[in-house]
């Protein structure tokens, strides 16, 4: 067995202060994937069954461990390295997240600052990113009454008419 099932086996049984499945959790691969997926465990089975309460604060817990991996990170360019990383057939940590509702790791200002970054084209690889000072609003409108497109057509328009007549003036 990896840390990982030593941690989902210390999760199960550590009844007390989560101290072993904190210490397997340290020593994982992927911290912040093994301590999203444990709250989640902890969500699912305290769905069904009569001690709610405690694995609702202990989903909480563990979804504060992803958090504080993230409040880790020196800066975002680290913080979207790490939320980007692929780890498998999961995806990223941030799919991860919004796939199992986690709120709390999603709210964090460094997975916010990178959905706005993906809201905007800037997903991984792709070159065109619109500026965050960009306005919808104007892009909006720009869609619905195309001014721009409109001038600078009147205006092609304009010079064709008047190189035509320039062109017959001195052809006479």
């Amino acid at each position: 067995p990896n840390d990982t099932h030593l941690f989902l086996w210390a999760l199960l049984f550590d009844t007390d202060d989560l101290q072993l499945a904190r210490l397997f959790w340290s020593r994982s691969d992927s911290p912040m994937r093994v301590a999203l997926l444990g709250s989640h465990m902890c969500k699912r089975m305290a769905a069904s069954s009569s001690f709610d309460g405690a694995l609702i604060v202990r989903a909480n817990t563990l979804e504060t461990w992803a958090v504080g991996v993230l409040d880790a990170c020196k800066n975002s360019s680290d913080a979207y390295t790490v939320l980007e990383y692929k780890m498998g057939p999961l995806g990223t940590a941030l799919d991860l997240a919004m796939y199992l509702e986690m709120k709390a790791f999603l709210a964090h200002r460094h997975s916010q600052s990178l959905m706005n970054l993906w809201w905007r084209g800037g997903m991984l690889g792709h070159k065109g990113v619109i500026n965050p000072e960009f306005s919808m609003l104007f892009l909006a409108l720009r869609a619905v009454f195309p001014v721009t497109q409109l001038v600078g057509m009147i205006r092609i328009a304009i010079e064709k008419h008047i190189s035509r007549n320039t062109k017959r003036k001195f052809s006479t």
